[in-house]
């Protein structure tokens, strides 16, 4: 779970400007695609009954639509991507303060990075493995798991108002901005059912 670049330039040489700071969130980014690219869909939409999968009604297909999966769907629920793009979210987290004048929107899509994440996480698998510091030793990499509730709580509702109170950018059509980080907390507030914050956000 190391950041790429952090056994090959340093700590010491890296976090030195906005550029780097661009640099590492760009390196967040990147790390969705392997996370999301089909899991998306399949932790969300796939699972509900107005899907038909192609290639057939296989094992595995029923298994994820009629939430009994098992061992055969081992590939869906692995979380080692998950977990590295949970871990530059938190490098970012950490280093872009260190910056002399870092770009707050930086930091905003930092947070919002890793709200999103866990907001996927908890739902998926409920108790998750809780990590807001990023890996950076062997030690401590293997944790029990938290409560989906103390996740929501203590980590993604904070991270999500933080990565609004930072953020100034209206809208990006592929970034994290002011206008989709109203959209998670929607979804965020809609999933806990407080529907007067959800219309508010």
């Amino acid at each position: 779970m190391f950041f790429f670049w952090s056994n090959e330039i340093g700590l010491e040489k890296f976090w030195k400007s906005n550029a780097d700071a661009r640099l590492a969130v760009v390196g967040m980014y990147d790390a969705m695609q392997p996370t999301y690219k089909t899991n998306h869909f399949l932790w969300g939409e796939f699972r509900g009954d107005s899907y038909t999968p192609s290639g057939g009604a296989t094992s595995q297909n029923i298994e994820l639509v009629l939430q009994g999966i098992t061992a055969e769907n081992r590939s869906v629920l692995k979380w080692n991507n998950l977990y590295i793009l949970i871990n530059r979210a938190n490098q970012c987290i950490k280093y872009i303060p260190t910056i002399s004048g870092y770009d707050k929107n930086l930091l905003a899509e930092a947070y919002a990075t890793r709200a999103f994440t866990y907001f996927d996480a908890i739902r998926v698998w409920g108790a998750v493995p809780l990590f807001t510091e990023p890996t950076e030793t062997v030690v401590d990499i293997q944790r029990s798991r938290t409560a989906g509730a103390t996740i929501l709580k203590d980590v993604i509702i904070p991270d999500m108002l933080k990565a609004e109170e930072l953020m100034i950018v209206p809208s990006n059509n592929f970034r994290f901005s002011k206008a989709s980080i109203y959209c998670l907390q929607a979804e965020v507030y809609m999933w806990t059912k407080q529907y007067d914050k959800a219309k508010l956000a």
